[in-house]
């Protein structure tokens, strides 16, 4: 009898060793696939309304910039920027992506306040004078053939009134064929 419970307490005792390394092991494997994305710095002309994207890969675009671990990306005054970098894939922290208003003086200005879900028209919406920003997101759209899609992140800035009145919206499609980018300009 006492040598059937010593053998039931070792196999016991081996089974909680092989799921307790098998737990550890999904543990670190799934830890070991999470993608992160780099820190993000958006940098807007300072009183901007209107759509802003950033489009990624594309051969003549702004070559990288960094500012310590953040991905820098400097909009210019159309609200458009054609970047070189690949698109920023993963999982990251909110307080790691940044947008900023660049004043004249080249003082940087934090953008804090996001809107998260649909501007409803109310006299305080309208009233309301803080800058937001709205929609932020990840895109893509086809150009020409299924073969050639753009990848861009996108959003809106101004404030609810400006959002509500779609003050300075605009379309990605017609304006990259405006400025004449085709399938030839965008990366692998």
């Amino acid at each position: 009898m006492i040598i059937k419970q010593a053998g039931q307490r070792h196999r016991l005792k081996t089974k909680l060793i092989f799921l307790t390394c098998l737990f550890a092991f999904m543990v670190t494997a799934c830890a070991g696939s999470k993608n992160v994305r780099e820190p993000e710095m958006y940098l807007l002309p300072e009183n901007y309304t209107g759509s802003v994207y950033v489009v990624f890969d594309v051969n003549k675009g702004q070559a990288p910039e960094y500012n310590r671990d953040y991905r820098v990306y400097r909009l210019p005054e159309s609200g458009v920027l054609l970047t070189q970098m690949p698109m920023n894939e993963g999982v990251i922290e909110e307080e790691k992506v940044k947008f900023f208003a660049i004043t004249e003086e080249g003082e940087k200005v934090e953008l804090k306040n996001q809107l998260y879900s649909t501007i409803h028209e109310t006299a305080q919406n309208r009233a309301d004078k803080k800058t937001y920003l709205f929609g932020v997101g990840l895109g893509s759209l086809d150009l020409k053939d299924p073969h050639c899609t753009v990848f861009y992140r996108g959003f809106q800035i101004g404030t609810e009134s400006d959002i509500l009145d779609r003050d300075n919206f605009f379309r990605l499609r017609p304006y990259l064929q405006n400025q004449g980018i085709d399938c030839n300009d965008i990366g692998e």
